[in-house]
């Protein structure tokens, strides 16, 4: 195994990109065009355009044919034109014909500008034109992967996503992270984003998940024709978002039958994924294998074509258990994945101008999650989606048109389950979730769950020629219904033990076992009543749980096009989008009634009850390319617009989940809370008449188990038969937990995108471009609580004196210092509920602001090109280089989602407003990389040899400096509230997020900052333990006992390392052999993934706790592994074996 070095040397890096275009560029080729429609000036030897000529497209695979005619500007466009060769054919009175070809990629457009020369139309000239790839009539940020990079490029797991890879600042990622309904499922983030909210289209339907967004089915990679990716301005017609936009294309007959098999197997060929070898696991077992194939031709050759593909992915893996509280709970799990996808589709000329196509999509997926180390909590996640397309397209004249519809279903089930390697602790054959040091252990707390959500989309596009204008115009509707349940702790009792040496010490001194998590004392418990919908709404035969949203949207926009000089040309595209959401917020009558039922105008006035939605959603667009010497060899580019995004339903969701009346939803009761059941009685199972089972606390867990499992099947049980009532007060209000609503401004989000940057191609066939790119993203989501629970300015000394004599009288002695002599901590006081906010009869009130920013600076390079004939040796060359040059802050790691900022009081302030430097100039977020460098290269050999290879190279992703957590949960007011605001996310004073890797930039710079904070900061006391001492509850004596004060940090050992850079080379090699007269391709194939073993290292956890996976640890850090799926970037070596047949 070989270790990475802690950086990256940057400037050899980019002295081999120099070198690559330097030697590159005197070799000659013939390139490929990127395209998805044509476009072009037709104009006579003078370069005077030449109105009214016949322009005729022929489809070279298919012989469909299109006709129109150049407007008065001499412009033409042919539009909706499925990826491929095209033959452009031009004829007008007095000039010879002019025949040219065009390769059209999707997404974007290609020119088919021609000179035509005096002469007879029966005279034709076929203009032997190079093939260049410059686009010089679009000023967006956008990139397309060709069928050949589809089909030969190594991707570890298989799955189309990880194609966005290739282009520059993108990040794929794995979506398991985002929601646990995402575990085999990948994401895209763009521009340091999250990668939520990125668009994913498939022939133009929209297969995005509403809920919590990236897509919602995995297709085969074999079923891509092209894959296209716009990362900045975007066309008007792109369908909501700002982040960057995904447009697929899968793949048609054609006039000749072709198809392939393929088989890969992938066992026991690897390094070994980790840094220690766990004696249980000495060897961890993997093993894959994928299968499928896919097949299409013509049912009735020129008319109608069918397509067809399937494919499986069936995989064994093992993960790694162990935990440095309880060695013995180690060794391996089983964590298999199994993913099956199917595509059919049929294609049918109606006319030479016109074509029909149906496609069905199916995918089904099912794998375990979220277990390693000391996560020992399974679940079982299985999605089933399925996809249903059709689509018109057609030409007539100057007019072109395009309509699709669309109807997506998306079916997530979670369970959670013993599975081989983890046993769950029980009682009377019941489990229980066990928490306790670095060890969580029973069900998943997030099981069971349900999400099914449909969408029934319709599009329709359009577009006229006239003068030197292309005018589009479109329209879209989006019918989206979701419905959720989620029983959140629903399978058993969450129970939290408590954790620490010295507690550890006592364990040994009674004579227990220190390894035996029941022996540890129980500091908190959660039990929830076994519902789960998160609405009163009813919709897709679902009773309640429902979420409906109707998306409308319009955009208009023109191309102007004027030809000047020799060849010269100048392009304006503008235009405007308007789009609009009905579910973005809560804003009905029931909600608003529930709002002013709860007292909420208590904090927000009658007026801030209602909350509008944000209907000026208006994105205006602009670009100009421009060709200022002429033979569309070099654009100058600069675009700019505003691009809105949507608000995912998960967030408004949430907010009717508090608000709906109690009888059908999730209500959760914590061990400090009367346990009540509908009808407000106590819950009480012996002994406990109030239902207040706060007494157990301290004890240990051997001890009252079995109680807490009792107590959850009774609750279940009381709130089993309950009856809705629509009518009935807030469910909230039943245990006065925590609500959460969008504050009466909401706004939509958006963002600003700018880009300047020019396009050349230095030699036929290599593409040069460079872009500077900004994106400013405005009214994006900050959450903070409005109640400000916890904080130190409302305190109540009559609720501290009541804890106090509360926890005196349960160590059976009178005074604190008694209390301190048998051991008690400030954790023992539950002194936390003298804070209890501005209102006591209310919990945390989370009010949604949309003040949340982010921007993005980037200097991007792209290189692409096809080289031929290079050498005896080399026979042709693809290569691809895009490297990126970028900054991301922003006031959250994911801005697309509901987040908590870091000071209450100051939401866009680091440490508060004095003399702290703002989150929006400071914070750099947690998608960031400073530098990325991608290579993607095809090269082929004599007889039949391939190698093929991807070589990916980024900095390390930056960390947040935290304080650490002293005693868990709610007391730690007591030692890092340093603002006294509430909040227990504290940065290290001088830091800010993503400081770590970033301004802090070494080891010896941390211990520095540390230092700073032991002699200025630790010792002292935060504003909530200065009342206790003001209050002359305590003394300061008393307190620094108790371990109510801020504590002292270690240092970091000054070999530890940084957070670590990313790099990877995945390689194929092929061999093929022809039979038959080369009809039949036979192609065996081996694939390395992480060729050279690099270590790549999970990041290093921003807490100075001192623990071993933390900074100011031993950073025992772990290589990465498999995700959740097939998602395997940059895991340890690993080779697989391969064979695909083709005819």
């Amino acid at each position: 195994m070989r270790k990475k070095k802690r950086g990256i040397t940057w400037t050899p890096l980019l002295l081999a990109l120099a070198f690559v275009v330097i030697v590159a560029a005197p070799l000659a080729s013939r390139a490929q065009e990127s395209a998805g429609s044509i476009e072009g000036t037709v104009t006579d030897p003078t370069g005077a355009v030449i109105p009214d000529a016949t322009v005729t497209v022929t489809q070279v695979a298919t012989g469909r044919v299109f006709t129109t005619t150049t407007s008065r500007g001499g412009v033409y466009a042919v539009r909706f034109l499925p990826p491929g060769e095209y033959e452009v054919r031009v004829e007008a009175p007095g000039f010879k014909t002019g025949v040219r070809k065009v390769t059209v990629v999707v997404g974007t457009t290609a020119v088919g500008d021609l000179k035509l020369e005096v002469g007879t139309p029966t005279e034709v000239v076929t203009i032997e034109a190079e093939e260049v790839q410059v686009n010089t009539v679009r000023s967006t940020i956008e990139g397309a992967i060709t069928s050949r990079q589809i089909d030969e490029l190594p991707l570890n797991g298989r799955n189309y996503l990880d194609l966005a890879q290739l282009e520059p600042g993108v990040q794929v990622v794995d979506a398991g992270g985002f929601d646990p309904t995402k575990n085999g499922l990948s994401g895209i983030g763009v521009g340091g984003r999250s990668g939520r909210t990125t668009r994913i289209q498939v022939d133009g339907i929209d297969i995005t998940d509403e809920v919590v967004g990236t897509t919602t089915q995995n297709i085969s990679q074999d079923a891509l024709q092209e894959f296209q990716l716009s990362r900045s301005t975007f066309d008007p017609s792109t369908t909501l978002t700002s982040s960057g936009a995904v447009n697929v294309l899968t793949r048609s007959g054609t006039n000749e039958f072709h198809g392939s098999g393929f088989f890969f197997r992938d066992e026991e060929v690897a390094a070994f994924p980790g840094t220690t070898r766990d004696p249980e696991n000495p060897s961890p077992e993997f093993d894959r294998e994928q299968i499928g194939f896919r097949g299409g031709g013509p049912f009735v050759k020129d008319k109608a074509f069918f397509f067809l593909n399937y494919e499986r992915n069936n995989q064994d893996d093992t993960r790694s258990l162990s935990s440095f509280d309880f060695p013995q709970f180690r060794g391996p799990a089983a964590a298999p994945f199994d993913d099956r996808m199917f595509l059919g589709r049929v294609d049918w000329n109606i006319t030479s101008s016109a074509r029909a196509f149906a496609r069905f999509s199916h995918n089904w997926n099912k794998g375990i999650a979220d277990i390693g180390g000391g996560n020992q909590s399974p679940f079982s996640n299985q999605n089933i989606t399925n996809v249903t397309a059709l689509g018109v397209d057609g030409t007539r004249g100057r007019w072109a048109f395009s309509g699709r519809y669309g109807h997506t279903s998306f079916d997530n089930h979670i369970d959670a389950s013993e599975v081989a390697g983890i046993k769950f602790f029980k009682v009377d054959g019941k489990p229980l979730l066990l928490s306790v040091g670095d060890l969580e252990i029973g069900p998943d707390l997030l099981a069971p769950q349900r999400t099914f959500q449909t969408s029934d989309q319709f599009k329709g596009d359009g577009s006229y020629v006239f003068g030197n204008h292309t005018l589009r115009f479109g329209v879209e509707f989006n019918q989206i219904r979701m419905n959720v349940f989620a029983a959140f702790f629903g399978n058993a009792p969450l129970i939290i033990g408590e954790f620490n040496e010295d507690l550890r010490q006592q364990v040994i001194a009674r004579g227990g076992n220190p390894f035996n998590p029941l022996e540890y004392p129980l500091a908190d418990a959660t039990i929830a009543n076994g519902l789960g919908f998160f609405s009163e709404i009813a919709n897709n035969g679902r009773p309640f749980g429902g979420k409906n949203n109707l998306r409308f949207a319009w955009y208009v926009g023109d191309t102007w096009r004027k030809a000047y000089g020799e060849g010269k040309n100048i392009t304006i595209n503008y235009g405007v989008r308007y789009d609009l959401e009905s579910g973005q917020v809560n804003d009905d009558e029931f909600i608003n009634r529930q709002r002013r039922k709860a007292g909420l105008d208590r904090f927000f006035g009658p007026a801030g009850l209602k909350v509008n939605q944000d209907d000026n959603n208006f994105g205006p667009t602009v670009g100009i390319a421009w060709d200022p010497i002429g033979g569309g060899k070099t654009a100058i580019r600069l675009g700019a617009g505003i691009f809105y995004d949507t608000n995912i339903l998960n967030n408004t969701l949430f907010e009717r989940n508090d608000l709906i009346p109690a009888g059908i939803g999730e209500i959760d009761f914590d061990l400090f809370t009367p346990f009540v059941g509908p009808d407000g009685r106590p819950i009480d199972i012996g002994g406990f008449p109030a239902g207040d089972y706060s007494s157990l606390a301290g004890r240990p867990l051997r001890e009252v188990v079995g109680t807490l499992r009792r107590l959850h099947d009774a609750l279940q049980a009381a709130w089993s038969g309950v009856r809705f009532d629509p009518n009935g007060d807030p469910q909230f209000l039943t245990n006065r937990f925590a609500v959460g609503f969008f504050t009466n401004r909401y706004s939509q989000p958006y963002s600003f995108h700018l880009n300047v940057g020019v396009q050349r191609e230095i030699r036929p066939g290599l593409v040069f471009s460079i872009d500077y790119v900004r994106s400013r993203g405005v009214h994006f989501y900050l959450t903070r609580d409005a109640n400000r629970r916890f904080a130190a300015d409302t305190f109540d000394r009559a609720r501290a004196e009541a804890q106090i004599r509360r926890t005196l009288a349960r160590f059976g002695v009178n005074t604190i210092d008694e209390a301190i002599a048998a051991g008690a901590t400030i954790a023992d006081f539950g002194l936390f509920h003298a804070f209890p906010g501005v209102d006591p009869t209310f919990a945390n009130v989370w009010e949604t602001q949309t003040s949340g920013q982010s921007k993005y600076n980037a200097l991007q390079f792209k290189l692409d090109g096809r080289l031929t004939n290079l050498s005896p040796v080399v026979k042709n060359l693809y290569l691809g280089v895009a490297y990126t040059l970028s900054r991301y802050t922003a006031t959250a790691g994911d801005i697309d989602f509901l987040n908590r900022p870091v000071n209450n009081d100051n939401i866009l302030f680091a440490n508060g407003p004095s003399g702290s430097r703002s989150i929006l100039t400071g914070a750099i977020s947690a998608g960031d990389r400073t530098h990325q460098l991608v290579i993607n290269s095809i090269l082929d050999f004599p007889r039949g040899w391939t190698i093929s290879s991807i070589w990916r190279v980024a900095t390390a992703f930056p960390e947040s400096l935290t304080l650490p957590a002293v005693f868990g949960g709610n007391t730690d007011i007591f030692t890092i509230d340093l603002e006294g605001d509430g909040r227990r996310v504290q940065f290290l004073p001088g830091t800010n997020r993503g400081s770590f890797g970033r301004d802090v930039g070494s080891i010896e710079e941390l211990n520095r900052l540390i230092t700073q904070f032991n002699s200025q900061v630790a010792g002292k006391f935060t504003p909530a333990a200065q009342q206790l001492i003001n209050a002359g509850l305590f003394t300061a004596d008393q307190l620094r006992r108790l371990g109510a004060v801020v504590p002292s940090l270690a240092l970091a050992p000054t070999n530890n390392p940084m957070n670590d850079s990313f790099i990877t080379t995945d390689v194929r090699i092929a061999k093929k052999f022809t039979f038959y007269d080369e009809h039949i391709t036979v192609e065996p194939m081996v694939e390395i993934f992480n060729l050279f073993n690099i270590a790549n290292f999970e990041t290093i956890s921003g807490e100075l706790g001192g623990a071993p996976t933390d900074i100011n640890g031993q950073a025992q850090r772990q290589r990465r592994g498999i995700g959740s799926g097939s998602f395997a970037q940059g895991i340890p070596r690993n080779i697989q074996f391969g064979l695909r047949v083709s005819f």
